[in-house]
């Protein structure tokens, strides 16, 4: 997310296409152990089997509605802390 206000976008842009390109995900799998954010990306067979997901998995997993999440933060923080803080 890049910030309304931010001083240089086209920088905060340019880094955010850098960080998100294929090369960068796939040497971040092989160094951090953790799947890329994007899709696409080729890994060592090996790899893959210790870090990513089967087609099963991947079926399961859902995008948040970050819009939903916005608007009800306060609510969810309130619920929170009501149910968990005491």
């Amino acid at each position: 997310m890049i910030q309304k206000n931010a001083p240089n976008k086209d920088n905060a842009y340019a880094y955010m296409d850098a960080m998100l390109a294929k090369a960068p995900q796939e040497a971040f799998a092989v160094d951090m152990g953790y799947n890329g954010t994007v899709t696409g990306l080729t890994v060592d067979p090996a790899l893959h089997k210790r870090i990513g997901f089967t087609p099963e998995e991947e079926k399961t997993l859902r995008d948040l509605d970050y819009a939903f999440l916005a608007k009800n933060d306060s609510a969810m923080k309130e619920w929170w802390d009501k149910v968990f803080k005491g």
